[in-house]
């Protein structure tokens, strides 16, 4: 036990705001592990119920649980919190209203230990109720290539309490940007996209839990398309400039600069609804691009037609992503 305390393997991480209802079986699902060589890091952000006390009862019995109690500042930055802190190699996302199928962490680190050109593992999953009633089975696509055409064009694709990764390539992309606070997850996937492989398990290792305070379901998941077409779309200008772009022709700084006042939370308030109501008149995926180039250029965000003129030829097809960490 003492040597598991000192470097365990895999890292748990599990956020919670106001996670009362629903910790304490995230939390035992993890303890109830087959796979023993886990630490499990619970970020309590600032939650204004009982989630912190719950957290603190567990810790006090089980030293693999490991406490941040921080002030609300979102998902993306208590990760990122938890990743800094973490000893294992590996790092399993867990959501705080989902629960682990004890064979999680020993499927998902098998699938990948030795394949170093893995960077993502998922798994397929069950809906719950809150009553812990299974609603249905979801299944997702089992080669690398369909998971990531499916992403770049928003589709179905397995939760981010399925997901399991190496922590060196997390740290190597960045890991999880506050910047797309309600798709931060979909924006890390599109960048681990340009760098290696994705695997599924085909066994159903999460239950994901359905109910009505998610941001996944209803207008939500509007809110979610607004962020991951940013996301498509600012990695799709880079690709574009690492195979097109002429330093002297094209200042990148004016990228970074439009996308990320795009993304900041006054520009988006005074557009989301919007987005909404396009969304729904536009349900198609294809043609990402030039659809969140209508709604910048409607919504006059920055310079957009004085950028857009420097590209020529800009391709609206989300066919392939690039990152370079000198540029976000």
């Amino acid at each position: 036990m003492d040597k598991i305390l000192d470097k365990p393997e895999v890292s748990v991480i599990v956020t919670a705001y106001n996670a009362e209802k629903w910790i304490d079986q995230c939390i035992t699902s993890i303890q109830k592990q087959t796979y023993t060589s886990w630490e499990l890091i619970l970020v309590n952000d600032g939650s204004s119920d009982s989630t912190l006390n719950i957290m603190l009862k567990y810790a006090s019995i089980d030293r693999r649980i490991i406490i941040i109690n921080k002030l609300n500042t979102g998902v993306a930055d208590s990760r990122n919190l938890a990743i800094k802190i973490s000893k294992g190699s590996w790092v399993a996302i867990l959501d705080s209203d989902d629960i682990a199928d004890e064979n999680r962490l020993l499927r998902q680190l098998s699938l990948i230990v030795n394949d170093d050109s893995v960077v993502l593992v998922a798994s397929n999953s069950k809906s719950i109720d809150s009553n812990n009633k299974i609603i249905k089975e979801n299944y997702y696509p089992k080669s690398s290539k369909k998971l990531k055409q499916n992403l770049f064009k928003v589709k179905r694709f397995p939760p981010h309490s399925s997901m399991f990764y190496r922590k060196t390539t997390l740290i190597r992309v960045g890991c999880f940007r506050p910047e797309f606070e309600q798709s931060e997850d979909f924006d890390l996937w599109v960048r681990l996209s340009v760098i290696g492989e994705f695997k599924l398990s085909p066994e159903k290792l999460i239950h994901y839990r359905v109910h009505n305070n998610q941001l996944s379901e209803g207008d939500g998941i509007l809110k979610q398309y607004f962020y991951a077409y940013l996301a498509l779309s600012l990695n799709n200008i880079f690709i574009f400039l690492k195979n097109n772009g002429k330093k002297e022709d094209i200042d990148i700084s004016m990228y970074k600069l439009f996308f990320f006042d795009c993304l900041s939370k006054s520009k988006l308030k005074q557009n989301i609804e919007q987005f909404i109501d396009f969304k729904r008149k536009y349900r198609s995926t294809s043609s990402l691009f030039n659809k969140i180039k209508l709604l910048l250029i409607n919504n006059n965000i920055v310079n957009y037609l004085t950028i857009h003129n420097k590209i020529k030829h800009f391709s609206s097809k989300i066919e392939t992503v690039y990152i370079n960490k000198n540029l976000i």
